[in-house]
């Protein structure tokens, strides 16, 4: 699992392994806030990969993904939460 910040949303990114088939499935959850506390998740996401790391980096990138379409929202986060989370800007 990875969570970063990035453009005052908080990616949390994870694989699921499967034991039947031995390989990892991406799934990312997106946190932000307006005037009330927001969550996208993406669940199906494309790929099959034989590392937990493959899956993650790949939830990560749908994750960065996914924002860069969406309105910019404002800065609400409070000390506390940028402490806990890798910090990143948008490239």
């Amino acid at each position: 699992m990875a969570k970063s910040l990035y453009r005052n949303h908080v990616i949390v990114a994870s694989g699921e392994f499967n034991q039947v088939t031995r390989q990892w499935k991406s799934m990312v959850c997106i946190f932000w806030k307006t005037d009330t506390q927001k969550l996208h998740s993406i669940n199906d996401l494309a790929g099959i990969f034989e590392t937990e790391e493959e899956a993650v980096a790949v939830a990560l990138k749908a994750g960065k993904g996914w924002i860069d379409t969406q309105p910019a929202v404002k800065d609400w986060t409070t000390p506390r939460l940028r402490m806990s989370v890798h910090k990143e800007t948008a490239s």
